[in-house]
């Protein structure tokens, strides 16, 4: 599993396919070292092939990886791990998963949900889902949690007790309701990051837009915090919990003390603003200029075409695919001034979208750098769909099958969309060969 071995295997199974490596503009990968390594990863080896093919992180695990920042806050992290541990308890025994439902039915029939998600370590989307849930049905689980300290289970009344003694207090009940307005915002990024077909320039767009909004809440986070203080005192109030602020040492070393007799105050200045902080200027950090510099050709889309200074460098470095330097600066021009006056303009925002308003016929440079644009990769997360299916299709009674044989499995399950018909398949294996046994279609 080192970098060489990898950047081999992939080498020689592009190369099987008949694709061109000179003609591969990027590859995209996660962060682990034997992959995106700069002397000794897959990317630093298929580069020395593919010299144009520049390593690109996936933006699906970059901005995941800079929401998962939320832990160095330790309220924040204690928040969530009391979320995993009480999702754990009611999902590892139906008769609590019962317990929980029947109470949710009893208080609220109309109520969309009546379990709580799962927690997942590696599905991002999942643990968004999680906490948005858990935080809708906390009054449900309370009071299931409270009808388990009656159960004759002497596990089940210890574990149920410990829980709520973690979950009835102000410091999770603030961390809660900020964690969710956190993770309501970074939900709807995540998914579209993982969509079929994003591509790079839509993916950062997503990235900044929701840079402005986290930025907006710190800049204003003394009227933003007091909503989300106000809720948080409302929702205390329903458990008959005054909100107060916790005993603080006089000196600590692992959390923000700073200490105010206001507790408004003090959790905005212990949670609420670090927490933006260490959000924002991470994803600063992994999505900043110096990652920016090869999307140079989003300046030939419509919705944000810049001047030739901006696209040139793309065009000095895509120079073998593309006309002299002359032609392509005139061409360049004729686009400019084809969007100058359109009123469609700034719908057309996305690679994807500008490709398809510009033909070959009349536009040929524009139309390769715009390719070009389309095919750098934004994110992995299609591929590794993939991956989520070979334990299913992995099973016990095909623990012997053949490595061809696995990847046709994975693959008729991962693209049922397209798989042929059985009828089509009894058909072909009827006429692939003399049969002694005639079919009858």
């Amino acid at each position: 599993m080192t970098g060489e071995s990898i950047g081999n295997c992939l080498i020689a199974a592009m190369k099987n396919v008949g694709l061109v490596l000179d003609n591969c503009v990027g590859c995209g990968f996660d962060g682990a070292s034997a992959m995106s390594s700069e002397s000794i990863g897959a990317a630093a080896f298929i580069k020395r092939e593919a010299p144009l093919a520049d390593y690109f992180h996936c933006t699906m695990h970059s901005f995941n990886l800079s929401v998962s920042q939320s832990s160095k806050i330790v309220d924040i992290h204690h928040c969530f791990d009391c979320i995993q541990e009480t999702v754990s308890f009611f999902r590892y025994s139906a008769k609590r998963t019962l317990c929980l439902e029947r109470v949710v039915k009893h208080r609220a029939p109309e109520a969309r949900r009546v379990r709580l998600a799962a927690v997942c370590s590696t599905r991002f989307i999942e643990r968004h889902t999680a906490v948005l849930v858990f935080s809708e049905m906390m009054p449900f689980v309370v009071e299931a949690l409270q009808g388990m300290t009656h159960w004759s289970s002497v596990d089940t009344r210890r574990t149920a007790l410990q829980l709520l003694n973690s979950i009835l207090t102000p410091q999770f009940i603030v961390s809660l309701v900020i964690l969710e307005s956190i993770t309501a915002l970074m939900h709807p990024v995540s998914s579209s990051l993982q969509k079929v077909g994003i591509d790079i320039i839509g993916a950062i767009q997503q990235i900044d837009n929701l840079l402005a909004v986290l930025r907006d809440w710190r800049e204003n986070a003394e009227t933003k915090f007091s909503e989300l203080f106000d809720k948080s005192n409302k929702l205390a109030n329903d458990f008959d919990i005054a909100m107060s602020c916790p005993r603080a040492a006089r000196l600590s070393q692992y959390r923000s003390n700073i200490r105010t007799d206001n507790p408004c105050d003090f959790y905005r200045l212990n949670i609420y603003i670090p927490l933006l902080d260490l959000i924002t200027n991470d994803i600063g950090d992994r999505f900043g200029p110096h990652q920016r510099q090869t999307y140079a050709l989003a300046g030939l889309i419509p919705a944000q075409l810049g001047h030739w200074n901006q696209v040139k460098v793309s065009v000095d470095k895509y120079a073998e695919f593309l006309d002299t330097p002359v032609v392509v600066e005139a061409e360049f021009s004729l686009w400019s001034q084809k969007w100058a006056n359109a009123t469609e303009k700034a719908q057309c925002t996305t690679a994807v979208s500008a490709l398809n308003e510009c033909p070959s016929e009349f536009f040929p440079n524009m139309n390769i750098l715009l390719r070009i644009l389309s095919t750098l990769p934004s994110s992995t997360a299609e591929p590794e769909r993939v991956f989520s299916k070979v334990n299913k299709t992995l099973s016990a009674v095909r623990s012997t099958m053949t490595e061809i044989r696995l990847e046709a499995c994975i693959l008729l399950q991962a693209h049922r969309d397209i798989a042929p018909k059985p009828a089509s398949v009894v058909e072909h294996f009827a006429r692939s060969g003399a049969r002694r046994l005639s079919f009858v279609l």
